[in-house]
């Protein structure tokens, strides 16, 4: 990350980056662009195929890999969160319900290479030019790119059958399950913190979501204990209690059941 905090990243033939293929997370968000080939993604454990005039966002936190880059020519951009805007931050936030390829419109997805190009001629000009000049220009070059990514997402979301105080509610559950803490009391928890009936909560996280308020919080413990699982040492049954489960024998059980390996052979996987 440069000190605008933007940095740009070439993938493909002749570029002399060397992947990132472990499973890892970031504070910043990153912007995914596909410009030739296919290639393979791991976003928070599940696994996406890119297409040439794809892209894909990753927000800060999600866990994320490359699996195949072998056939791809790409460019990722990677943005501090302080220069994300409040209306992108909440269109990726939404996205990140039901994240999935977006295909760019011929047109955008020249003018977004074009502004790609831009970001990295003026990164690679930062030594040799008046340093704050530089940093604003590339924070207001990477703010419209950015920006257009939003649009893009915004109307890839426009059928969706949610209103808008559906997603709002959804958004503010959303970060009720992101606070730090075991996942405890069920829905009705939830929805009295949000002071709406556990009826209503259901139905906006559904039209949202696709799934009931109740799935989304087990979905929610299984991405911890995945994320704990690689990037800890603790043991099955300190993950267990972390988590808010009373008994490791039933979160092994469950754990097994939503991701089909023990939490054990999970660990395996990733790590050997």
């Amino acid at each position: 990350m440069t000190e605008a905090g933007i940095f740009l990243k070439r993938i493909g033939p002749g570029t002399a980056v060397v992947p990132v293929r472990y499973a890892h997370c970031d504070d910043y968000y990153l912007f995914g662009s596909v410009e030739g080939g296919c290639c393979r993604i791991g976003l928070d454990f599940e696994e996406y195929t890119l297409h040439a005039g794809e892209i894909f966002c990753v927000r800060p936190g999600q866990v994320h890999r490359l699996i195949d880059e072998s056939a791809v020519r790409a460019s990722v951009l990677f943005v501090d969160a302080a220069c994300v805007d409040a209306d992108c931050r909440r269109t990726l936030a939404e996205f990140a319900f039901q994240p999935r390829p977006i295909l760019l419109e011929p047109s955008l997805r020249h003018e977004l290479g074009a502004l790609f190009d831009m970001i990295g001629h003026r990164i690679e000009a930062l030594q040799t030019s008046d340093a704050q000049v530089a940093k604003r220009l590339i924070r207001h070059l990477a703010g419209a790119a950015v920006g257009m990514i939003a649009e893009a997402v915004r109307q890839s979301l426009r059928n969706r059958p949610a209103t808008g105080r559906q997603v709002d509610l959804s958004l503010s559950f959303r970060e009720l399950l992101d606070r730090e803490g075991p996942l405890e009391g069920g829905p009705a928890r939830y929805a009295a913190e949000l002071h709406v009936s556990a009826g209503y909560l259901g139905e906006a996280v559904h039209a949202v979501t696709g799934v009931s308020v109740g799935r989304c919080i087990q979905e929610e413990q299984m991405l911890r204990a995945r994320r704990l699982l690689i990037h800890t040492s603790m043991t099955i049954r300190e993950i267990a209690f972390k988590l808010g489960f009373g008994d490791a024998a039933y979160f092994t059980r469950l754990f097994t059941k939503r991701t089909g390996v023990s939490p054990s052979a999970f660990r395996r996987q990733y790590l050997e």
